[in-house]
């Protein structure tokens, strides 16, 4: 009894410290710099500033930013002032949030554009070619 006692309150204390909630947030991509200074930039994707941008945020309807920890910058360049919906653990505390995908509102319908898998996927390429190289060198040598 006691010990169910014990992992029950242990269940408890974690659950209630857990720092992060699954959730989603909606937004526009911009430039953190102009969010926080107020001011209507860059004009167009092919703006200076857009180029030169070095944290970029989703802003929400509701006048929150949230950075995106896990997503590259390049990434997010590519939907700068449309519509995103990001899903994962939300940071509220540190306006941020851990993504696991990024959907892009194109045409009236979300698109996903981007989630962890993906980019799983694609950062396994360069080793499967690299392994695929061995195997081919080594088939070669075993020929001789």
């Amino acid at each position: 009894m006691k010990k169910s006692l014990i992992a029950l309150m242990t269940c408890v204390l974690l659950v209630g410290c857990m720092p992060a909630l699954a959730g989603q947030i909606e937004g526009t991509v911009k430039p953190f710099m102009c969010v926080i200074y107020g001011i209507s930039c860059p004009i167009n994707q092919e703006d200076p500033v857009a180029a030169t941008a070095e944290h970029i945020i989703v802003y929400t309807d509701e006048g929150k930013y949230y950075f995106v920890l896990n997503v590259s910058n390049r990434i997010l360049a590519r939907h700068m002032f449309g519509t995103v919906r990001i899903t994962g653990d939300v940071k509220g505390k540190y306006n941020a949030i851990y993504a696991d995908s990024l959907e892009a509102y194109d045409e009236g319908e979300w698109v996903k554009t981007w989630t962890t898998q993906m980019e799983e996927t694609i950062r396994q390429i360069p080793n499967d070619i690299e392994k695929k190289a061995r195997q081919e060198q080594n088939q070669h040598k075993s020929d001789k």
